[in-house]
């Protein structure tokens, strides 16, 4: 996964130090992301793997004995972090100062540490929860703050995703997979940002709050299964820029359960869809692309 640069309005994905903009290939003097809402330059680095000790205080983040890269810490968007042997409880404490890193994988390799966040992290690669060959645990406490991923997120066997409560959020801009492990809402909120195609879960994830306010975005259901949502139902396309709410596989259904009957759906574009108990989806400025159900409740109402 490599970095990502907003160019008018749209993230883009970037090779090296070079973006595609138009069809053309341009060369870039550094990279831009956007962390706690600040735009910062990234000047392209070789990527630098830290790997978790606990040799320190086995807790703090911000310990340098911790990691096996002599004198620091993770911090940078350059700096893939790998947290996969002990038993440790790690913090994300108040004092990392940590701008973002590139790919987080915890799929501890010996039975359980832990990451709790006690402040927002930015990942602008992807992640790795659990470990689908030997189903040990890799763990993740978003604990009421926010995860955004800029790449995709994969959940395995053994991993573990709890957003912590009401004010947890995970966002993200790639692909969020499950093959395994255990996800918990805590009546918090999944997120899906960016202009790339996303994709979430065919089975075992209950959602709590799903929201996706990316004009023109496109994000693919598992043909065939059904996302459960019990709380807010949350689409914000925009004139010409409905978000697109598909199947994985075209003309093969996809189910929705709004069992929270709490849903704003304003300029999206749906195919292929049946919402299956729960209550009726009212989408707004919306588009009917066809395959829908929408005339035996629970239905889809577009107006």
């Amino acid at each position: 996964m490599g970095f990502f640069n907003k160019v008018s309005g749209a993230w883009k994905p970037i090779i090296g130090t070079y973006i595609k903009i138009g069809g053309v290939w341009k060369l870039l003097s550094g990279i831009q992301i956007k962390v706690g809402g600040v735009w910062k330059l990234v000047f392209p680095h070789t990527p630098v793997t830290y790997t978790w000790t606990g040799a320190g205080d086995a807790v703090s983040w911000s310990d340098t004995i911790n990691w096996d890269v002599g004198g620091s810490y993770p911090s940078k968007p350059w700096h893939n972090v790998v947290i996969d042997a002990g038993n440790d409880a790690i913090s994300l404490n108040a004092a990392a100062s940590v701008d973002a890193i590139r790919d987080l994988t915890i799929a501890d390799g010996s039975g359980g540490s832990n990451l709790t966040l006690t402040k927002n992290l930015s990942v602008v690669g992807d992640c790795i929860f659990g470990d689908a060959l030997f189903g040990n645990t890799g763990r993740i406490y978003i604990n009421g703050k926010t995860l955004t991923v800029y790449g995709n997120i994969t959940l395995q066997t053994g991993g573990i995703i709890t957003l912590g409560s009401s004010t947890g959020l995970l966002k993200v801009g790639g692909n969020f997979t499950r093959t395994g492990g255990i996800f918990t809402h805590s009546n918090g909120t999944i997120e899906f940002f960016g202009s790339f195609l996303s994709s979430i879960p065919p089975t075992g994830v209950l959602i709590y709050n799903f929201k996706c306010i990316e004009p023109g975005k496109e994000i693919k259901f598992t043909n065939g299964q059904t996302i459960h949502i019990d709380g807010k139902l949350e689409i914000q396309g925009a004139p010409g820029l409905e978000i697109k709410l598909h199947s994985t596989t075209p003309g093969s259904i996809w189910g929705i359960q709004n069992d929270g009957n709490i849903e704003t759906v304003d300029y999206a574009s749906v195919k292929d869809s049946d919402p299956v108990l729960g209550n009726d989806i009212t989408a707004t400025h919306s588009i009917n692309e066809g395959n829908n159900d929408d005339t035996t409740s629970p239905k889809w109402i577009f107006v």
